[in-house]
């Protein structure tokens, strides 16, 4: 038996589930190089003992591309209101955070 040619194929769009997430700026993970030369650039030429930078740095790091910058800079905030940071040195994380972010 012949098969015949089929009809025109009619698809029909799916409907866009609606997205609740808003849009959060997070750490840009193809410059995360660059943030961690800059940042450990400036934690070497303070008078923080690296024992305690280096977790300090890894946290920050991984709350900006997970959490986002706003928890980043939260967590800056804390770290400077208990005596680890430096007003100085937090503004200055602030501003490398900024320079380095990536709306998802």
């Amino acid at each position: 038996m012949k098969r015949g040619k089929r009809g025109p194929r009619t698809f029909r769009a799916r409907p866009r589930k609606p997205t609740s997430k808003r849009m959060v700026s997070m750490l840009d993970l193809s410059r995360i190089d660059h943030f961690r030369y800059f940042a450990r650039e400036m934690f070497e030429d303070s008078d923080i003992d690296p024992r305690v930078w280096n977790p300090l740095l890894a946290s920050l790091i991984a709350k900006a591309s997970t959490a986002g910058i706003p928890d980043a800079r939260q967590y800056v905030k804390e770290r400077e209101e208990e005596g680890i940071l430096t007003e100085r040195m937090a503004n200055n994380l602030y501003r490398l955070l900024d320079r380095n972010k990536r709306w998802r």
